[in-house]
């Protein structure tokens, strides 16, 4: 064991800074969201329902606002920004001038809502005092992400890693004390949040500042508007797709019903980690992939990896009441029907992957936006209609039916990539696709009838374990495959 660990010490050190920086960046990564799952099970037992719906809700709204009066100027943009000024100075004006610039926007929104104060708070569900902190919160964030995004890009990690370390840490202690000493607990979690944020968001802006010692450089504030205003559009359906849900149950339905939900969709975070991580290791290796022209791989791959994905998501459906149990307590129990379609968007989203890549290579990025605002507007759509009549459970299938539209979408474009560029009819296996999605809807539709049969669940799910331990090797022989490449 002593050997094998200063085996790996040896190639850790060995590697190149932009090798280690990759690794720290995935750590830091998984960290956030592994401490966002493992925190819940902790807020669930000491808060109600209804008053973690109020927290989560909020949440939502900020995610959504945050786009509106940052423009994204953190994203996109910036990482082109970094490529275009090499020069250390020139990107601490560019910071500098970027902070004055959402500075302007998030004031000019906070004059707006002093305004129509009434009528904003009404929208919201937001006392005065309250909306008051969430706007501190959105100008000191974005400074904190450009930060981090330029640590990012310059491999800088020790540093990123140590403040996203402390930030999650304070956030889930800062919030526990909160939560035990105030009798409005929704209240005590959302200022603790916002209490870290400032403090530490607070710190960047102030630093960037002093820093660039530049305000407003009207170069900077053409290109950066010029390239991200287009991108406003994509950045807010996908906010949308995963936020709106949540808006529309406390609106629709009560705050108690948004934080089943929320337990669910927290639950299938779970999921989406083991998937953002085959997709790390899948994107480099399916770019040189397509560099080479070598489709046959890239059609074999996707079929491994969606049987993988596959399997996942069927083993979190077989054990969703005990996860729940685990997770929340029994006054959740009733989200367990919301996990089976929101956790089978997971299937979805990463067939998205799949035909995006092919998208962005070929520089296809008007096509993104277009699938991504189509099933966001048919999200809100469905979700107006169908809620009120069938209560929270409908959310998690009309987000099933979007990511479906919205890989459906992708999988249009991708075809047309193929036939317009490549001049071949597609890349990935439609026919083996097809039939995948087909019994995964199925066992969707399905599995809720077995939930109170636990032997039969047990039975189904050894089954299935075994059937991965047996094909463990082909898995394991193709991951190493996508590595050396």
């Amino acid at each position: 064991m002593k050997k094998k660990i200063s085996g790996l010490l040896n190639i850790y050190k060995n590697m190149s800074t932009p090798a280690k920086a990759s690794i720290w960046f995935l750590f830091c990564n998984i960290l956030q969201m592994g401490l966002s799952v493992l925190s819940t099970p902790i807020f669930t037992r000491i808060m109600e329902p209804d008053e973690f719906g109020i927290t989560n809700t909020y949440n939502s709204w900020r995610s959504i606002l945050i786009i509106f009066t940052s423009v994204n100027l953190s994203y996109g943009v910036f990482n082109n920004a970094m490529v275009r000024y090499e020069d250390a100075k020139t990107r601490d004006r560019y910071v500098s001038s970027m902070q004055c610039l959402y500075t302007l926007i998030t004031c000019s929104y906070f004059i707006f809502y002093l305004l129509a104060r009434n009528w904003c708070n009404h929208v919201l569900k937001m006392s005065t005092e309250l909306v008051v902190m969430l706007f501190l919160d959105l100008l000191c964030y974005p400074a904190l992400l450009f930060w981090s995004g330029r640590q990012r890009y310059e491999f800088k990690y020790k540093w990123l890693v140590v403040v996203t370390l402390l930030m999650s840490v304070l956030n889930i202690g800062v919030g526990v004390v909160a939560v035990l000493l105030s009798e409005d607990k929704a209240m005590a979690k959302i200022v603790s949040t916002i209490a870290v944020n400032v403090l530490f968001g607070g710190f960047f802006y102030g630093y960037q500042f002093a820093k660039g010692k530049k305000l407003v450089v009207p170069k900077f504030w053409k290109y950066a508007l010029a390239f991200n205003i287009p991108l406003i559009p994509h950045y807010l359906s996908e906010m949308i797709l995963t936020q709106s849900d949540r808006i529309m149950i406390s609106n629709l339905e009560s705050d108690a019903a948004t934080a089943n939900y929320t337990i669910a969709y927290s639950i299938v975070l779970i999921m989406q980690l083991v998937m953002s991580a085959i997709s790390a290791s899948y994107l480099p290796w399916s770019y040189e992939q397509l560099k080479k022209n070598n489709y046959e791989a890239l059609k074999k791959m996707g079929n491994i990896l969606l049987i993988l994905i596959s399997g996942c998501i069927f083993l979190l459906m077989m054990f969703v009441p005990e996860i729940i149990y685990l997770f929340a307590g029994n006054k959740y129990a009733d989200a367990v029907y919301c996990i089976p379609p929101i956790a089978l968007s997971i299937f979805f989203m990463f067939l998205y992957d799949l035909f995006s890549t092919v998208e962005f290579f070929y520089g296809k990025n008007i096509f993104v936006m277009i699938a991504s605002v189509t099933a966001a507007a048919l999200n809100v759509g469905l979700n107006a209609y169908f809620i009120p009549i069938y209560g929270y459970h409908a959310a998690g299938y009309t987000t099933l039916f979007c990511y479906f539209f919205y890989a459906v979408g992708h999988f249009i474009f991708y075809r047309y990539i193929c036939k317009k560029t490549l001049n071949i009819k597609e890349i990935y296996d439609k026919k083996f696709i097809l039939i995948l999605s087909s019994i995964m809807l199925a066992v969707t539709l399905t599995v809720n009838l077995v939930y109170d049969k636990v032997v039969i669940r047990y039975i189904i799910a050894a089954i299935v374990l075994a059937i991965a331990f047996i094909k463990r090797n082909l898995i394991l022989e193709k991951f190493k495959l996508m590595k050396k490449k």
